[in-house]
């Protein structure tokens, strides 16, 4: 299914919007308010990065490097 989505046949493009959408809400509800946008795409963009390694890593190397990536993109929207 990930070759699928990538793919640049026209008939995944719906498919591939649905899931950013998803992915765009769902970290906009974990941020909760007040956060810049800046934040919001920059988390947006490092978990898309994290889909494409995903090929090359373990499911369990890439939690841990999307969680040290999430620290660190929050804790300097907040230094």
């Amino acid at each position: 299914m990930r070759h699928a989505l990538m793919a640049d046949d026209p008939a995944v493009t719906p498919l591939r919007e649905q899931i950013a959408e998803e992915v765009a809400r769902r970290i906009g509800a974990a941020l909760g308010p007040g956060w810049p946008r800046a934040v919001k795409s920059t988390l947006q963009m490092t978990f898309a990065g994290a889909l494409m390694t995903a090929r090359f890593l373990t499911y369990q190397e890439i939690a841990g490097q999307l969680d040290a990536a999430v620290n660190l993109i929050l804790g300097a929207s907040v230094a």
